[in-house]
């Protein structure tokens, strides 16, 4: 591992280690099933995570969600770990796009749904994930 993603990791971890919590992922995901779409459900994880505020008053965004496209305010961000680099740490799994919801339950924030995911890299390793997050009421 070269010293520049040496110090991006070491740094990703330290932002984690902050406020670090585990999450489960509620996954629902559409196949097409021959002429129609197939839901299957299933739960994935524990991952270590930390969820954060990006800022209050973000402007809002147009995501799109298996019921169409929605504005949302992305308030919240989470960061995960990734690239298998972290000893004990398991990388986080989440997904995004018009064929899959992914949510989950923060215990201060409540439920919580995933509508971004950013590959964090270096020199060509993925090293962890950015994610925005909306909370669902």
């Amino acid at each position: 591992m070269g010293a520049v993603l040496n110090a991006y990791t070491t740094a990703h971890d330290f932002l984690i280690q902050l406020d670090p919590q585990d999450i489960t992922i509620h996954r629902k995901l559409r196949n097409p099933a021959g002429s129609a779409l197939q839901t299957t459900e299933s739960d994935i994880g524990p991952f270590p995570v930390r969820v954060f505020i990006r800022a209050a008053g973000a402007a809002p965004r147009t995501v799109t969600t298996l019921a169409g496209t929605q504005q949302v305010s992305v308030v919240f961000g989470m960061f995960g770990y990734g690239g298998g680099l972290y000893a004990d740490k398991s990388d986080l799994d989440a997904m995004y796009g018009p064929h899959v919801l992914d949510e989950f339950q923060d215990p201060r924030r409540g439920h919580m749904r995933i509508v971004g995911v950013s590959v964090m890299q270096m020199e060509g390793q993925v090293f962890g994930y950015e994610c925005d997050l909306e909370v669902i009421t």
